[in-house]
């Protein structure tokens, strides 16, 4: 099974990638193989939302989405975004943002899979939760979850 990169021949960190196979399944990489924490930002999340747009116009057979390796699927929302929202209308807006790349994901038109291992929390969690189906490797740090909960923020993509 070969794969034909789509998005970028460059592994290039910060972004999603697309991966199309030759029996036409769809692999969407969150992070190049050893980034070592993945985190959605906005420059992750406008990659993922162009490579979710294309597979939508021409499904494949399935979608598999995965992180950069064995140990990390994604950490969830980059934290500074976070420190950014001085208002609630942009913490409205970067949720409705998310929120609309990931009914992207959940309104394909094939089966989706999400084949964690490592961290897959927060927004990682969230994006997991869109994919028809979860896999989580028996490794001892995977793991899934939504610890926003506890500081009082409430999930803001979907979750």
């Amino acid at each position: 099974m070969s794969e034909k990169h789509q998005q970028g021949t460059e592994p290039t960190t910060g972004v999603a990638r697309l991966s199309l196979t030759d029996n036409d399944l769809a692999i969407i990489s969150l992070g190049p193989p050893g980034e070592r924490v993945v985190t959605i930002t906005r420059e992750r999340m406008a990659s993922l939302r162009k490579i979710l747009e294309q597979l939508a116009s021409s499904p494949p057979k399935g979608v598999v989405v995965q992180g950069s390796g064995e140990h990390m699927f994604t950490a969830g929302a980059d934290i500074s975004l976070i420190q950014e929202v001085s208002d609630p209308e942009i913490g409205a807006a970067l949720a409705r943002e998310g929120q609309e790349v990931f009914d992207l994901l959940a309104k394909l038109d094939c089966t989706t899979v999400a084949v964690i291992s490592g961290a897959c929390v927060g927004g990682g969690c969230e994006l997991a939760l869109a994919c028809d189906y979860r896999v989580i490797s028996k490794s001892s740090g995977s793991l899934i979850g939504l610890p926003e909960t506890k500081l009082g923020i409430i999930p803001g993509f979907g979750g």
